[in-house]
């Protein structure tokens, strides 16, 4: 990790942001499909964000 008062300090931050967000997305997505087979009612569809 690069302190963020150096050039390109920010960057690190941002990738780690990214990296979780598209984690958090994938496994909501993994869960919704799962809740869906088990009968858990209606499934929300997921807001398009891109």
């Amino acid at each position: 990790m690069v302190p963020d008062g150096l050039p390109g300090g920010l960057v690190d931050d941002a990738a780690v942001i990214i990296f979780v967000a598209k984690t958090v997305r994938e496994e909501l997505k993994k869960f919704r499909a799962w809740e869906a087979t088990i009968g858990g009612g209606p499934v929300a569809e997921e807001p398009d964000f891109d």
